[in-house]
Formats: C-alpha cells, sequence, structure tokens
C-alpha cells in the first residue's frame, strides 16, 4: 500500500485538471502553485478480502501529499502521495503477519508513495489521476479516481485550500506480496480523504515522519 500505501495518495490525494488526459513536466522555476495536505483533515483507509474468513480493514495513521501546477499553464500538474506503512492500524489483529518479509517489508521499506503526472476529467466534480505506485521498492503503474465535493479548482482566482476524496485499488501481487493467493484476494482498497492548503512563504510544517528522496526531488522541481 503506497497510494498518514499510495496513492496514493493517494493522493491518496490531494487539483486542477484539463478536460482530458494531459502529461505532466518539469514547471519552470517561480510560477509553480504548490498545495500540501493538511494532516489534521485526513484519514487514509484499507481494506482486503481474508477469504473465506473476514474482511480485514483498518487505516494509516500518516500520509502526507503536494499537488503542483503550473499557474501560467495548468495542464502542467504533478502530485505526489507518501503513506508511512508503519503506521498500519488494523480495526482488529489481522489473521496474517503483514509486517514481515512476505508482505510490506516494513523494516526495510517504511515508506510507499504514488507519483501521478496526468489526469483525465471523467465527471464535473470527478477525475482519474494516473502515474506510478512504488512498494516494497517496486514500481507498477497505478491510476487513483478522484471526487471533489465542492468545485473543482481549475480555474483562477486559485483557492487557498480544497478538500478531496480518492479511491485506489492496488494488485499485492505485483510488488511482490504473492503469499496466500487462495486464502487472501490480491487487491488492496485504498480510500483518501483531506484538505490540501496552498503553500506560502511561510515556513512549513515539519512532517510526521521521515519522508522518502522522492519528496525533495517533487519539491525542488515544483519551486
Amino acid at each position: 500500500m503506497q497510494l498518514r500505501l499510495l496513492g496514493l495518495v493517494l493522493f491518496f490525494v490531494w487539483l486542477p485538471f484539463a478536460a482530458a488526459a494531459m502529461e505532466g513536466s518539469d514547471l519552470p522555476s517561480g510560477t509553480a502553485a504548490l498545495y500540501r495536505l493538511e494532516p489534521k483533515d485526513t484519514h487514509v483507509g484499507f481494506t482486503v478480502r481474508h477469504i473465506p474468513f473476514s474482511t480485514v480493514t483498518g487505516t494509516f495513521d500518516r500520509f502526507e501529499a503536494f499537488f503542483a501546477f503550473d499557474e501560467r499553464a495548468p495542464a502542467v500538474i504533478d502530485f505526489l502521495g507518501v503513506v508511512d506503512m508503519t503506521s498500519f492500524n488494523p480495526e482488529r489483529e489481522p489473521p496474517i503477519d503483514v509486517t514481515g518479509p512476505d508482505w510490506f517489508a516494513l523494516a526495510d521499506f517504511p515508506t510507499g508513495h504514488f507519483y501521478g503526472h496526468t489526469m483525465e476529467m471523467t465527471g464535473e466534480k470527478t477525475a482519474v489521476v494516473r502515474g506510478d505506485m512504488t512498494m516494497k521498492g517496486i514500481t507498477g503503474l497505478a491510476e487513483i479516481d478522484i471526487i471533489f465535493p465542492d468545485d473543482a479548482p481549475f480555474g483562477a482566482p486559485y483557492p487557498d485550500s480544497f478538500p478531496f476524496e480518492a479511491s485506489m485499488v492496488v494488485d499485492r501481487t505485483r510488488f511482490g506480496m504473492t503469499r496466500l493467493q487462495g486464502v487472501v484476494r490480491k487487491d488492496i482498497v485504498l480510500t483518501f480523504r483531506g484538505t490540501l492548503k496552498r503553500q506560502t512563504t511561510e515556513e512549513p510544517d515539519e512532517p510526521l515522519f521521515p519522508l522518502p528522496p522522492v519528496v525533495e526531488e517533487f519539491l525542488s522541481e515544483a519551486r
């Protein structure tokens, strides 16, 4: 789970979008509008079916997300969601150990992330974000479905903040988690809910957990 998984996103999941899928690119210096997730307004949930006994549900309690676009060219977008996998918090103890090397391998891979580069509007307040998910050191294509409870923030004046809801399905077998396929379904459903706040010149809040190098790479391009 990459989507406080991804996303992943997230996204999960923090957005100005074009009316069709558009390729992201490096943002010209000094023109980026950067948004960051408000931690207090964030929820990241997961669901996985354990056959035939039960459905395992819970949350990831630590998650960061960033969104950037070029104010002179809103089609240029980038989105990054990072989950602290060690904040795995099931509603009840799962029947299998998901922290070890056959599953999330948390000792070696404490975070997972979704890096989105293209978006496509699927309705007035819905969109799909496509990009790459990285979990357990493995990267693969993924996508997140986004809902904007308020109006989608596409045009100037750009809002100081806006809420979003998102969901994604992760095939765990694509990320090296292949054990017990006859007992545990391969699909993990992730849900995200939060508010993205536009960043200013004020000193940003300290992250809630150690962030992977991809965050600095993202921010260096967005500044």
